[in-house]
């Protein structure tokens, strides 16, 4: 099992970081290991929808379900993410989206917790999920700003 938690601060209020990740076309697609998104139209964060993401983490693309699990505005979004497809490898996860004020700050934390199905796997690969939630902050970050 991997998991990680990695934080950024943001200058910006704590409703602009909202206002980013409640968008959840804009915050899906900022993660640059995501090749394709589908999010119906009428999505609505406390409707419990889910959606269709494709992933690839070097190991192709792979077909993805996606739920928001959790959106308790404006400081928390929880999404997880589980691959129908048992005989391709892929990370079934669940991140979470935690904005938190600091005087006219914000601090996005992204904790993230999943697996690739085995204990090789999840050593290996964690490095580079490690990467991509940092990376994913920066964008979020840099956009925001």
């Amino acid at each position: 099992m991997i998991n990680l938690s990695k934080h950024i601060a943001i200058k910006a209020q704590q409703s602009v970081v909202w206002a980013f990740i409640s968008d959840l076309p804009m915050l899906v697609t900022i993660n640059r290991f995501r090749s394709r998104v589908y999010i119906p139209s009428d999505y609505n964060l406390n409707q419990n929808f889910s959606f269709k993401i494709t992933n690839n983490f070097g190991l192709g693309n792979i077909e993805m379900n996606a739920k928001v699990v959790k959106s308790n505005a404006p400081v928390l979004l929880i999404i997880k993410e589980w691959a129908n497809d048992s005989n391709k490898i892929s990370y079934q996860h669940e991140t979470e989206y935690c904005i938190d004020t600091q005087g006219e700050n914000s601090i996005l934390t992204i904790n993230q917790k999943g697996t690739f199905g085995t204990k090789v796997q999840d050593i290996s690969f964690k490095p580079i999920i490690s990467g991509i939630i940092q990376d994913e902050l920066y964008r979020i970050k840099k956009y925001i700003e």
